[in-house]
């Protein structure tokens, strides 16, 4: 359905965004459709199974090997 590839696209936007830029949390949120930090956090979440800032350790963490 729409709503699965419009949560599909958001979902690797966001990932993108966390993972190579400095985007605040809120920003990349809006950047992808959300009006709200909190709003995309569940989301995230829900599709990741991380919060926002999690995903954004563990992803830097990875390249501190």
């Amino acid at each position: 359905s729409f709503q699965i590839l419009k949560d599909g696209i958001r979902r690797n936007v966001a990932i993108e965004l966390l993972s190579n830029s400095k985007h605040s949390i809120y920003a990349v949120a809006c950047e992808i459709g959300f009006t709200e930090a909190s709003t995309f956090s569940r989301a995230f979440k829900g599709w990741t199974g991380l919060s926002p800032s999690e995903y954004r350790s563990q992803s830097n963490s990875d390249y501190d090997l």
